[in-house]
Formats: C-alpha cells, structure tokens, sequence
C-alpha cells in the first residue's frame, strides 16, 4: 500500500487523512538542527542531577560544600532555591520537581549541580550524594 501527504482542507488533521510532521521535511533531509548540533560556547553551563539513594526516607541534611568547591561547579540548586512552586506534572502539578523533605523513591531528583562542564558536574552530583544523611522511613505497604 502507499501511504501519501496531501494538505487539509480544513487545516486540522482529522482521522483519516494524512499529515506529514511540520519538521519532517528538514528531519529526513539531515537540515533539522538538534541541541547537540549546536556548538558548545564558553558561557555554556551543564547540569547534572542529584538522586536519592534511599527508597523512602526523611532528609536530614544535604553538605554540598565540599562539592561546590571542587574545579569549575557554579551551584547546586534544590526545592528550597525553587521560587514559588516546587511541583510539576503535565495536566495536574501535583509531583515535586525536587524530593523535600521526603524522598518517595529511590533515584527521586533531590536537586541539580550546574558546573562549567558536564564532568565537573557529575562528579560533584556525586559527591552530593554522599553528603546527604536520612532518617529512614517505615515502609508503606
């Protein structure tokens, strides 16, 4: 069978017709530009995210000092650098971007390390890491 794009006479893509994706033409013709496709400039900043390491706990308390000190990490960010609201979701906003105080799940987002390179980020994300001290939760079954 053939599959062919026509344009809508209505402009919408009802069921049934045919619609070719507004970028595919530059996609399957190697034009579209990706992120990664983009040169890397020297204000540049990488980030790299902070986990849980327990499935449901309390955290206590976050060092981060350590970290922040090492070669090229500008900051780390968590709920409590957040202003206004700390939660996210696609129809209802009702899932924290950052663990806190309680961490929910192993491997939750507890905040994110910026540094001027993508390594510097992930070792002080690490390092971090580390630092956090919790107080372990009853588990829910």
């Amino acid at each position: 069978s053939e599959q062919g794009y026509g344009s809508s006479k209505t402009g919408f893509a009802p069921v049934g017709e045919n619609h070719m994706h507004l970028s595919g033409n530059k996609q399957v013709t190697g034009e579209a530009i990706y992120v990664d496709d983009i040169p890397a400039t020297i204000r540049d900043l990488y980030g790299a995210l902070v986990f849980s390491t327990e499935a449901h706990a309390e955290i206590v308390s976050i060092e981060p000092t350590a970290a922040l000190s090492l070669p090229g990490v500008v900051d780390f960010f968590t709920a409590k650098d957040i202003p206004g609201f700390n939660e996210i979701g696609p129809v209802i906003q009702d899932e924290p971007l950052f663990a806190s105080p309680i961490v929910k799940c192993y491997g939750y987002p507890i905040g994110v390390v910026v540094a001027k390179s993508y390594e510097a980020a992930k070792e002080a994300a690490r390092a971090i890491q580390t630092s956090i001290s919790y107080k372990k939760l009853e588990p829910i079954f």
